[in-house]
């Protein structure tokens, strides 16, 4: 998850805002793949069906983008393959949870959240040292008024949308 979510910031930061929604929005096609080849139960055989829903999904989200995306010829690259990591990634933490959770009424969502971010921050935080000493990114408080941003950003942005996804 966090995997996949750091390839998603990172490919905003090195290309168009329309491309990288394109490409993550690939995980569908990501994951029915991932999923037929490591299916949990029978509903996750591979169908036809599936595929075109996939694929109508991804025309959606093509039209809507290209509809208000602005040419800008050399742009980076890498921030398409950021996305296309991060859309993998989220395809194989999205498997990975079906495999653990076959029926949806076992997970118990917010103490899986609970445990999510729990995770994050005691594994985490060493990589702010590192990052911060060898000079890859400085490391400094934010304000009060970037760190409400922050907080209201992580509630409604991850942890809502999350939670009304997996609900």
């Amino acid at each position: 998850w966090f995997l996949a979510n750091l390839s998603y910031q990172e490919a905003l930061s090195d290309t168009q805002v329309a491309i990288v929604n394109i490409l993550s929005s690939t995980s569908g096609l990501f994951t029915l793949i991932l999923a037929a080849m490591f299916p949990s139960n029978s509903g996750d055989r591979f169908t036809l069906s599936k595929l075109l829903a996939v694929i109508l999904s991804i025309g959606g989200v093509v039209l809507v983008n290209l509809s208000g995306s602005e040419k800008s010829p050399g742009r980076n690259t890498i921030g398409s393959i950021w996305s296309l990591v991060g859309a993998m990634l989220y395809a194989v933490y999205i498997v990975m949870i079906k495999r653990k959770v076959d029926r949806e009424d076992k997970l118990d969502i917010p103490m899986f959240f609970g445990f999510v971010g729990l995770f994050n921050l005691l594994l985490l935080w060493p990589g702010f040292f590192l990052l911060h000493y060898t000079g890859f990114e400085d490391f400094e408080f934010p304000n009060k008024v970037v760190l409400m941003c922050i907080v209201v950003n992580g509630l409604i942005g991850t942890v809502l949308s999350e939670f009304l996804w997996l609900w």
